[in-house]
């Protein structure tokens, strides 16, 4: 068992010098850094994450943030940067809502209103438009149906959906948000094949055909298979001169629990691993904490 005292008294004393705090950081998997964080606050009437961002700034300290925050405190972490700051960055917002569970909703939608002082809902409803709002709430006030993929539950659904699109002159988007906002990720998943089988063409076909904007992006991202999804979002952040290292950082970060998957999806698409493309666009202490640490929720790239 972690030492939280001790590790939290360490934290302290290497704030003059980021490289030690990474390295403490990068040695704790994400419970033992909760203790630490309840530990720094009692010793010292000081929030550690508080302390961090009076101390560092950027991508840096959204890393670090980002791996000091429980997983639903991460991504309320970075929609409240997309939300709470000057304009809405509505594909933030998409990649942080459109493949979470139900409980991780519940549980990022509990963080928000601790981090912000308002619920998500709310902020939504101040700061989104138009069929983006209407999006949104849908995907946050998690009216998720619980039933079983079959064949018989998913036919009618299929059905539905065909006539609301391939076979309708003009979308009905309302009919794709109210089936798909209202399915966990898994079903979605089921229900995507099903309706190719039947049909053929996939829903992620036919929502790239149908629907644009906002609505558009949110729905071919609900569509999209998890790993798949967010291996693109990797490579796209290191696309062209530089690196989005903002946008590289935030998705390592919130999907940290994750990133074996995608990393075997981001090597099945494009023939290297992640952590390879990491060590040619990021560099210093950014670096190793985007390719150093172990365990569950810490942040992760195999080598391989």
């Amino acid at each position: 068992m972690v030492d939280a005292a001790a590790q939290a008294e360490a934290l302290k004393e290497a704030m003059a010098g980021w490289g030690a705090l990474v390295e403490i950081v990068l040695a704790h998997s994400n419970d033992e850094l909760q203790a630490i964080r309840a530990a720094y606050e009692a010793a010292y009437g000081t929030k550690l994450i508080d302390d961090i961002k009076s101390e560092c700034s950027g991508a840096f300290e959204d890393a670090l943030c980002g791996l000091l925050y429980t997983p639903a405190e991460c991504d309320a972490f970075f929609l409240g940067k997309a939300i709470e700051g000057a304009g809405t960055d509505e594909e933030v917002i998409i990649q942080h809502l459109c493949h979470r569970s139900s409980d991780e909703l519940d549980a990022v939608e509990a963080a928000y209103e601790a981090m912000f002082g308002k619920t998500l809902k709310d902020a939504i409803e101040g700061d989104c438009p138009g069929d983006a709002k209407t999006l949104f709430l849908a995907l946050v006030n998690n009216r998720r149906i619980e039933e079983a993929p079959t064949e018989e539950v998913m036919g009618p659904i299929c059905e539905t959906l065909y006539e609301a699109g391939e076979n309708k002159w003009g979308t009905d988007e309302k009919t794709f948000i109210d089936i798909l906002t209202t399915r966990e990720p898994s079903f979605i998943a089921e229900l995507d094949m099903e309706y190719g089988r039947r049909y053929g063409k996939t829903l992620q076909a036919i929502a790239e055909e149908e629907t644009g904007g906002v609505v558009g992006k949110c729905l071919d991202a609900m569509l999209s298979e998890h790993d798949g999804f967010y291996a693109y979002l990797i490579k796209q952040s290191m696309e062209g001169a530089g690196s989005d290292d903002d946008k590289l950082v935030r998705i390592l970060t919130s999907r940290r629990n994750k990133l074996t998957a995608i990393n075997t999806a981001f090597m099945d698409k494009y023939t290297e691993s992640i952590s390879r493309r990491v060590k040619s666009e990021t560099s210093g202490d950014l670096k190793k904490l985007c390719l150093r640490g172990g365990g569950q929720y810490r942040l992760r790239l195999p080598s391989f």
